[in-house]
């Protein structure tokens, strides 16, 4: 019984620090925020956190969507010029035929375009 007892007590100790240490991160942002509505953002950031699976499940299946048109149109592209036509390609590759590429580079300055000539 004694031990069933203290148990509690150190669970209840645990959840009144924790929400001890919620409430002092709380004063510290509302600081921080200065004179922005920290309600309101509290609130969205709630809403975000109780909807974080939902949020990476769908960006995952976005990435996921993605990468296979990706794919489809490299294997379209290498097919047609496998066969000969490259003509059919749905988009020419972007770096064919260019000498330049665009750096950041303390020498090149901004008036020619950031364009170095390799």
């Amino acid at each position: 019984m004694q031990d069933s007892c203290s148990a509690t007590t150190v669970e209840r100790e645990r959840a009144d620090a924790a929400e001890a240490q919620l409430a002092e991160m709380r004063l510290k942002l509302k600081e921080l925020a200065g004179g922005m509505n920290f309600e309101a953002l509290d609130t969205e950031a709630t809403r975000m956190l109780e909807h974080k699976e939902t949020i990476i499940s769908h960006l995952s299946w976005d990435s996921l969507f993605l990468e296979f048109h990706t794919l489809g149109l490299y294997v379209h592209n290498d097919v047609m010029h496998a066969f000969g036509t490259p003509k059919k390609n749905i988009r020419e590759p972007v770096n064919i035929g260019k000498t330049t590429i665009i750096i950041n580079h303390p020498e090149v300055s901004a008036g020619n375009g950031a364009e170095h000539t390799v």
